[in-house]
């Protein structure tokens, strides 16, 4: 329900989503597991391998069984899992570049669950204006093209063969900033 809503009122994830599938089927093809830079430099490496399944006897008619990996890159599972695991990346991108924020505010009382923060009730504002600043600092940068530049060195990807889709199709990352409510 949640992803047909949002087609109603973007197709933007739909396209994103469908443009990343073709790059990680060019890569899984080459035989290479999917691997990116974050924004901040941090190498991701996404690794899924085929298991096979063995059965080991331990009593007479009774066995367990063992589900172990192969050398093999399960292809499907690894295609499947970039565009999810490119999201998760970027909200930890964001959630290093809020904490980093956060120390040089001399605020170091954080926690964090996912991409949920809290802190001391009486810097809570100054959490909130952080998350939304550093929020808008990691999307305004050009995140989608770095990713086409990194695929095509590392990867030998002929980017014309994938269209392109333009980051952020228009989006008013100022919005973010006035917004009353922004993050958990």
């Amino acid at each position: 329900m949640t992803e047909e809503a949002l087609r109603k009122v973007s197709s933007s994830p739909e396209k994103y989503k469908e443009w990343m599938k073709k790059y990680a089927k060019n890569i899984t093809q080459k035989g290479h597991p999917i691997r990116w830079e974050t924004p901040l430099g941090l190498e991701i490496k996404q690794v899924e391998f085929k298991t096979k399944k063995i059965r080991v006897p331990i009593a007479k008619e009774r066995f367990v069984q063992f589900q172990l990996y192969t050398n093999e890159i399960d292809k499907k599972n690894h295609n499947k899992g970039f565009s999810p695991n490119f999201i998760h990346a970027l909200d930890a991108t964001h959630l290093f570049m809020t904490v980093n924020a956060l120390k040089e505010k001399n605020i170091s009382d954080i926690i964090t669950v996912h991409d949920s923060f809290a802190t001391h009730a009486n810097d809570v504002t100054l959490l909130s204006d952080t998350l939304r600043e550093a929020f808008v600092a990691l999307h305004s940068k050009e995140i989608l093209n770095d990713l086409t530049h990194y695929f095509k060195e590392n990867f030998e990807i002929d980017a014309k063969k994938i269209p392109y889709v333009k980051d952020k199709e228009g989006f008013g990352f100022e919005e973010i900033l006035k917004s009353e409510y922004f993050f958990a």
